[in-house]
């Protein structure tokens, strides 16, 4: 599997994630793009796969006083998600709730 497809499965079969996640991604399309450059899908696809990255890449390795060989796997890792592939997932399971 990729690493894609295991942050994908975890959202999935995480039951707090996964409404966590459709929570944020109903907001977002009650709500439009407040520039000129992206459109209303663009601005919510892009918002979301930050929202997605930063849950799991940013906050966790900010928080951690620990880098070793483990640490630097993992950010490896999560460097190769396709985060916007995801966000486009759970806004099309989102727009049809």
């Amino acid at each position: 599997m990729s690493p894609t497809e295991i942050v994908q499965l975890y959202i999935d079969n995480d039951r707090t994630t996964h409404n966590r996640f459709q929570t944020m991604a109903l907001n977002k399309l009650e709500q439009s793009s407040d520039n000129d450059y992206w459109t209303d899908k663009e601005w919510r696809l892009f918002t979301l796969a930050d929202d997605l990255q930063d849950h799991f890449v940013a906050s966790p390795l900010k928080n951690s006083h620990t880098q070793n060989m483990y640490s630097d796997l993992l950010q490896h890792a999560l460097a190769e998600v396709d985060w916007h592939d995801i966000a486009e997932s759970i806004l099309t399971t989102a727009q049809e709730a």
